[in-house]
């Protein structure tokens, strides 16, 4: 239990270090760092993989419509719809 308890503590810092690091960065740049980090994993990322995917979606909103920003899956129909209007 305790290296449960190191690595939770160990990816806590590591969030909050992304954040304090790329608070001033633009949505732009947070989508760079995320396409960055798909061509290093040589795959779409999932969240999980992604140091800082916390802050991401505080900034950016929920995971999939951040997918979809860095262009990674299509838009949802209904996203799709309200974008058209």
């Amino acid at each position: 239990m305790k290296n449960i308890a190191d690595n939770l503590q160990t990816l806590q810092k590591q969030e909050a270090e992304f954040a304090r690091t790329h608070k001033s960065d633009t949505d732009d740049e947070l989508i760079a760092y995320l396409v960055k980090c798909s061509k290093e994993l040589g795959r779409c990322p999932k969240k999980e993989d992604i140091i800082g995917h916390t802050y991401l979606k505080q900034r950016l909103g929920p995971w999939p419509r951040i997918l979809e920003r860095a262009g990674f899956k299509e838009k949802a129909k209904s996203e799709a719809e309200k974008s058209r209007k």
